[in-house]
């Protein structure tokens, strides 16, 4: 382990825990559910080897019957995404159980004429609301209430706020406006907020103003070569996560098989770009706190870390580091300097966060606000630091299984980091301390990379692809701020060069804000908690 100045009883709050993954018998309950429905029709793509997922097809006249079996089997609604086929949308509610259960994805898929409005979720699952709307948004497709006559409460707007136009001081430097600093909506409003007594009673989120059109992009581009420069342009602190998203199912579905040297190299990057991405999360906090000698330290830190990935990885922010099939390679020498250079580094960017966070001032004002409870964490589908925060110890590193953390040693320098008051400093502790095990998995992986002769094979992939039709593929990675999942259509016809549908999924904690975590807290304190949230705003309206 690391080697620190700090005392054993720093960490005392911390639930710091290896693995407690829950194994589901997931046949079981599909068999439960072609009972209920009285049905016998399970898809299950054999393609898609990494993440085999189910897919039930019901009569879109069941939508709110299996919507309700779901709930009471404490199943969560994940999301809704729908593919445009022909003359019919095909509506895919994705559902799992949480925390820790492994193998519990379930697709319920129904296809609608366009001129049909598909029943509402909103009184089942509380993020329903919010799927539909932005369903709504993009593709016109309208849901029914439960009343004919139902119409959203209006209220006086008290407040007009963007993420950062509330008393957030001015941002010297560009590069820490990505994120909730992203100077794009600095001329935009997001929330509206509804004060009484000066207390926020009510949140309203607006989305769909910044509509960016990436998912057409990303499905009329060449699917091998394009996606890396589409992603480039909307998140380059999560850029490494996308791209493993999306190719963990590319290269599933083209029976692609990635070295182990690959597979290591690419948990490195992954990690890499976790403790650049907390590290800038810091430093805006620095900045929201008002500590501008703060803001310039761990601000520094940022910026000579991202100059050792420009120096040995090519890029500052990690582009070009994986491809289809294969990743960047590190040689022997290069490994060596490396894990040298983090062995020292690592101290000091730890220890240097550490007094930050643990100063009295910080630990004050970051307490008691924005709290959120274990039970609501999971009924809103919070995911990342900000459910670890709330003292779910849920991570898709060790309950999602994709490259090398659950695997030889690796597996054992890293535990999963959760606190349990589930407020802005809670949220802010996690963050603290992954950075600590982030590192001690790149240094083991340096380690071992400093000792190792073979090269990266170059993979073999083809210059252009024929997918075979009705395929469907879901993955997931857990991103710096939080899951991120995808999922991958192929098309209805004979064989495609192009995928459908392709679907980001990262909005779970944007979903929340609205129904629990700003309410019954000042207007002032609203800033810090949605910082806390780390909410990329780039990837919500794709």
């Amino acid at each position: 382990m690391i080697e620190t100045n700090i005392t054993p009883n720093s960490k005392s709050s911390t639930q710091s825990i290896k693995s407690r993954d829950i194994l589901l018998d997931q046949k079981k309950t599909i068999k439960n559910i072609e009972n209920f429905l009285n049905i016998d029709f399970i898809k299950e793509d054999s393609t898609n080897n990494l993440h085999s997922v189910p897919i039930i097809a019901i009569n879109w006249t069941r939508i709110r019957d299996i919507g309700h079996f779901m709930q009471l089997r404490l199943y969560n609604l994940e999301n809704i995404y729908v593919s445009e086929v022909g003359a019919i949308f095909e509506l895919n509610y994705i559902y799992n159980l949480r925390p820790y259960q492994k193998n519990s994805v379930i697709i319920i898929q129904t296809e609608i004429e366009k001129n049909i409005e598909p029943a509402t979720l909103r009184d089942i699952f509380l993020n329903a609301e919010f799927l539909e709307k932005d369903i709504n948004n993009r593709m016109g497709i309208v849901f029914s209430s439960l009343n004919a006559g139902y119409k959203e409460n209006l209220h006086n707007v008290d407040l007009y706020c963007s993420p950062i136009k509330i008393k957030v001081p001015i941002i010297s430097e560009n590069e820490r406006k990505y994120g909730i600093f992203n100077p794009i909506h600095e001329n935009h409003h997001y929330f509206n907020f509804y004060i009484n007594n000066k207390v926020i009673k009510k949140v309203n989120l607006n989305y769909g103003w910044l509509y960016k059109k990436i998912q057409p992009k990303l499905e009329n581009a060449n699917p091998l070569t394009d996606f890396n420069s589409i992603f480039s342009n909307i998140a380059k602190n999560q850029l490494i996560h996308l791209n493993l998203v999306y190719l963990l199912n590319l290269e599933s579905i083209l029976n692609i098989n990635i070295s182990n040297k690959s597979k290591y190299i690419r948990t490195l990057l992954a990690e890499l770009e976790r403790i650049s991405s907390h590290i800038l999360w810091f430093s805006n906090l620095a900045e929201l706190l008002g500590k501008k000698m703060w803001v310039k330290k761990i601000y520094r830190e940022y910026l000579e870390l991202i100059k050792i990935y420009e120096r040995f990885l090519g890029h500052p922010y990690l582009f070009n580091t994986i491809s289809v099939g294969r990743s960047v390679d590190i040689t022997i020498n290069s490994a060596r300097e490396l894990y040298l250079i983090f062995k020292d580094k690592s101290n000091e960017i730890f220890n240097e966060i550490y007094k930050f966070v643990y100063s009295n001032s910080n630990e004050t004002r970051l307490s008691g606000i924005g709290i959120v409870s274990t039970k609501d964490a999971i009924k809103n589908g919070l995911s990342g630091p900000t459910i670890r925060g709330s003292g779910v110890s849920l991570d898709l590193r060790s309950s999602g299984s994709y490259l090398i953390y659950t695997t030889g040693e690796i597996s054992q320098v890293w535990n999963i980091i959760s606190f349990t008051k589930g407020d802005v400093f809670a949220r802010t502790q996690v963050r603290l301390w992954e950075i600590h095990e982030s590192f001690e998995i790149c240094k083991l992986i340096l380690k071992g990379l400093s000792t190792y002769e073979l090269k990266v094979s170059e993979g073999k992939s083809p210059d252009k692809i024929q997918l075979n039709a009705n395929k469907y593929l879901y993955s997931a990675v857990e991103s710096p701020n939080g899951k991120l999942s995808m999922i991958l259509r192929t098309g209805i016809g004979d064989l495609s060069d192009k995928f459908n549908t392709v679907r980001i999924i990262n909005n779970y904690n944007f979903i929340g804000l609205e129904k629990t975590m700003l309410l019954d807290n000042e207007p002032n304190d609203a800033a810090l908690i949605i910082h806390s949230l780390d909410l990329n705003f780039n990837l919500v309206d794709l």
